[in-house]
C-alpha cells in the first residue's frame, strides 16, 4: 500500500484525504461529514486531513 502523506491537499479541488478504518483511502473528500458518510461502508471513518468546504 502506498504510504499517506498526511499533509496532501489537492490543489484543484482544495480538498483533502479521507482514510478508513478498512485502509480505503478517497483522496479528493470534500469534507470531514463526506468522509463519515463514505466510510460508513468501509469500517468506520478512521482519519480525515485537508481543508473542510462545505
Amino acid at each position: 500500500m502506498k504510504e499517506l502523506n498526511l499533509n496532501e491537499i489537492s490543489e484543484v479541488t482544495g480538498s483533502g484525504t479521507c482514510r478508513c478504518s478498512s485502509d480505503v483511502i478517497w483522496r479528493s473528500c470534500p469534507n470531514q461529514n463526506a468522509c463519515y458518510s463514505f466510510c460508513i461502508r468501509h469500517g468506520g471513518m478512521r482519519a480525515y486531513w485537508g481543508a473542510d468546504l462545505n
